[in-house]
Order: structure tokens, then sequence, then C-alpha cells
């Protein structure tokens, strides 16, 4: 496969390939308007939400509302419409100053800011995770397969993961016999965070997991 990834987020609506995130062993990419964006992990320092102020609608706002208020005291031209100019101007100026919140990449070079809609629980959990292994603190997936899934790897060296994915655990299971801790090396799977009918934040499994991509975790009796 291509694009080879560990962790993947949507910044908005599900499954929109043009505005999506993902991590894998040796970069963060974020794509923003079908805009891709790498950067190598050693580059990226802390991934962060902050609330900024829009620069542009301010400055041309501003400069359209100067020029209106100037042209409406002077009767340059017709009173009416540069009262329209003038609070629409305004309103561009306001929402400048609203702003909004941005996903922000800091690099040595210079902090990278990508404007959000909205910011989701499972994006907050990207980037909980993107941090943490920028910080070298590993976290653990497990993955619980059925008798026919195991076979089927054991065999043929690599599962298809089902449409729905298959939910991953974060801690060691004890109560299963087909338990496999996952590697991240080459992922030729997907690790997204959802939501459970209890709206609680759990990762899933999707793509392809392959037979050197696991480790059987043996159990005790």
């Amino acid at each position: 496969m291509s694009n080879l990834k560990s962790a993947k987020c949507y910044l908005s609506v599900e499954g929109d390939e043009n505005n999506c995130c993902f991590i894998s062993n040796d970069s963060l990419t974020v794509i923003k308007n079908a805009k891709k964006n790498n950067y190598p992990l050693e580059w990226v320092k802390q991934v962060y939400f902050k609330e900024k102020i829009f620069l542009i609608p301010i400055v041309f706002g501003g400069i359209s509302a100067s020029l209106s208020a100037l042209a409406l005291f002077e009767y340059f031209l017709n009173p009416w419409i540069m009262l329209s100019v003038l609070f629409l101007s305004s309103l561009v100026v306001y929402y400048g100053i609203q702003g909004g919140t941005a996903l922000v990449i800091v690099t040595p070079i210079k902090e990278y800011d990508f404007f959000l809609k909205n910011v989701s629980d499972n994006l907050k959990a990207f980037v909980a995770y993107t941090n943490a292994t920028l910080s070298g603190v590993e976290t653990s997936y497990y993955v619980i397969l059925d008798g026919n899934q195991e076979k089927y790897l054991e065999q043929k060296g690599e599962l298809k993961l089902p449409e729905s994915g298959l939910r991953l655990a974060t801690s060691k299971p004890t109560t299963h016999s087909a338990v496999y801790l996952i590697h991240f090396n080459d992922p030729t799977f997907e690790i997204r965070y959802q939501k459970d009918s209890a709206r609680q934040l759990n990762p899933v499994l999707f793509g392809i997991l392959k037979l050197e991509s696991v480790k059987k975790i043996e159990l005790a009796d």
C-alpha cells in the first residue's frame, strides 16, 4: 500500500479524505481542502488547539469600513450604499475578531495553523495520541480475534478486517485466548477512535492486519 498509516482522524466529516490527518512511523500529515501537508516526525515539537483571530477579514474589513465612513462623511457617493458597505465591513471585522479554533503544528521553523469548523472528541483523542507519540510514550493496542480469524491470519499471513473494523483494547485482556499485541512496523491498517453506544471513544482497527505486525500474547491460566 502507498499510504501506511498507524492512526487516522477526519477533521470534520467522517469519511472526508480531503480533510483528514494521520500519523505514521516517520511523519505527520494534515490534508486540508485536498491540499496535503507533510511533516517529518523529528520536526514536530507539539500539536495543540488554539483560539486565533482571522487577520485577513480584520484588515480588509477595517480598510473597507474606514473608506466607506470617509465617503459617507464627505458625501462622495450614495449615502445608503455607503451605510450598507459600512455595516457589512463592520460585520467582517467582528467575524475576524471572533476568530476560530485552529489545529496548530509546532516545528522549529514556524507554527502551521489549520482552522477548523469544530473540534470533535475523535480529533482531541488523535491529538493526545500524537503528542504522546512525540513524547516517546508508547500506547499499546491489543486486538482479539475469533477462532476463524486467528486461523486465517496464521495460515495466510494477513487478514482483511471487516468494514466496520475490530475494536481494540489498550490494556491486556485476560479472558480471551486469541489476543495479539499490535506493532507499528510499516502498518497496512488504520486506527480510528469512534464513539460506542455509551458515547465513549474507543480505538477501532481498519484495513489489513499482517502477521508480522502482531505478536500473540500468551495469557496466564
